[in-house]
């Protein structure tokens, strides 16, 4: 009976550690992107992203201008091309999904596609 609850509680361990690597491989293999917004800013590797903002909105503003305007959805993606990208190129985003939740927010991006120039 004691080997039983043993088998059991292996199973339902197993089980849960299956559910959440499976959650995070889901997550950076996404067919969607986990933003799609407006690039800010650039430096060596790393972007400042906007999103849930029209560009109008944004084209003339000063990087703090539009951070107040779009607060809260805004990060610091680290990315190894980000050279690759202008401010105000609309862009898809996919992440590893762990983010750091200060504002502007920081993550890693996994993969970034321009959607059209400004």
């Amino acid at each position: 009976m004691h080997s039983s609850k043993i088998t059991i509680l292996i199973l339902v361990l197993f089980t849960l550690v299956s559910g959440c690597s499976n959650s995070k491989q889901n997550k950076v293999n996404s067919v969607e992107p986990n933003i799609q917004g407006y690039v800010i800013d650039i430096s060596t590797n790393r972007l400042l992203v906007v999103w849930d903002i029209e560009y109008e909105q944004i084209e003339s503003k000063s990087i703090d201008e539009i951070l107040r305007l779009a607060q809260p959805n805004a990060m610091y993606l680290t990315y190894k091309n980000a050279k690759d990208f202008a401010k105000g190129d609309l862009v898809d985003i996919w992440t590893t999904g762990e983010y750091n939740t200060s504002y502007p927010g920081q993550g890693t991006a996994t993969k970034i596609i321009k959607r059209e120039s400004k």
